[in-house]
């Protein structure tokens, strides 16, 4: 599979997003994780069912219980991660209802994750 890069995709900026922000909102996981989950979304949706979702992939990861989860990571979600893609366009809030679903820097975001993530790293052998 050719990267974006490649593909001619990222050949030029058609955003005003930094490659240093956009490089931070990927470093963190959460921020990764709601950009993962939204792709798959056609409409927006509720901070709550996107918080379950996160809490449900991040349950398979760990011994912690799902709804033991999901309370902590909305609350973090509401008022750390979407504020943050937000204020960088990569998401859209919808306060009136409390959704969410990806803005117009969604895709530079996603087209510096893909090529980034293949690249291998120094444990990759």
């Amino acid at each position: 599979m050719m990267s974006p890069v490649e593909e001619g995709v990222l050949t030029e900026w058609e955003t005003d997003l930094s490659l240093d922000t956009a490089l931070g909102l990927l470093a963190e996981k959460r921020c990764r994780d709601i950009v993962y989950h939204l792709q798959e979304e056609t409409t927006p949706i509720p901070i709550a069912d996107l918080a379950k979702q996160i809490a449900d992939a991040e349950s398979q990861e760990s011994s912690t219980a799902p709804s033991d989860l999901q309370d902590s990571i909305q609350t973090h979600v509401h008022q750390l991660h979407i504020p943050k893609l937000a204020d960088a366009d990569v998401v859209v809030f919808h306060r009136n209802d409390n959704t969410v679903e990806l803005g117009e820097n969604a895709p530079c975001i996603i087209a510096i994750w893909n090529t980034v993530s293949d690249v291998p790293g120094p444990d990759d052998k």
